[in-house]
């Protein structure tokens, strides 16, 4: 891990120092399994459908996930981007315990990605903190081969009113619809899990000038 010493935040976006990784690392193993069993069953099931080369974890926090991820599919290198090089010195340790090889951890933001091309792009409870998303889903379709960029979150439409202090964590069907108005995405899918959420930007490889490519599930946006 080089170049720790840069500053990728923008103002506004929450920042996680030594004290604060840590204790996240912690909360994430319990306090979100719910939400990581249904991003690693949807990634899964996707790699298994492509066969990608490379998956990116984008905004991968301790990285306990991406390792996962690494760990079930050994033929695909993996890597995990986070702007917070104390979450990135936790995701190494969990790296070295797993004993994954096939996963990289990068310092990098949703505006600073590694300088390469990607099958599948991911990122879990990530998005609602990019100040910048339109500007963020320019720079992810620019490293997408041509795939999907899952976007994993908790959805602000079914959280009951006693789920407010996770409301500020959260995003709405709507949100996601607009930004893909904007963006050069070709298609946008959504899957509901209960209080999970899943949005799916597709970009279609071109072949001869005219856009291919498999989707499963029925979009909603065009």
């Amino acid at each position: 891990m080089s170049d720790s010493h840069i500053d990728l935040y923008l103002e506004g976006e929450e920042r996680f120092d030594r004290f604060g990784s840590f204790i996240y690392a912690l909360f994430a193993r319990r306090g979100l399994r719910p939400l990581h069993e249904f991003a690693l069953r949807e990634v899964v099931d996707e790699a298994l459908r492509t066969k990608p080369k490379r998956i990116l974890d984008l905004g991968a926090g301790p990285g306990l996930l991406t390792c996962r991820l690494a760990q079930r599919l050994p033929e695909v290198e993996v890597y995990g981007v986070d702007p917070s090089p104390h979450m990135l010195r936790q995701a190494e340790k969990i790296a070295v315990k797993m004993g994954v090889d096939n996963v990289h951890f990068k310092l990098g933001s949703s505006r600073v990605l590694p300088d390469l091309s990607f099958d599948i792009i991911y990122s879990v409870l990530s998005f609602h903190h990019w100040a910048k998303q339109a500007q963020a889903l320019d720079q992810v379709y620019t490293h997408l081969s041509g795939g999907k960029f899952m976007v994993f979150e908790y959805n602000k439409d079914r959280l009951p009113f006693y789920y407010f202090p996770a409301r500020g964590h959260a995003m709405r069907v709507k949100t996601f619809e607009e930004l893909k108005q904007h963006s050069r995405f070709s298609r946008l899918e959504v899957k509901e899990e209960g209080r999970l959420l899943l949005a799916i930007y597709v970009k279609e490889e071109e072949v001869g000038g005219e856009r291919c490519g498999q989707m499963s599930g029925k979009p909603i946006v065009e």
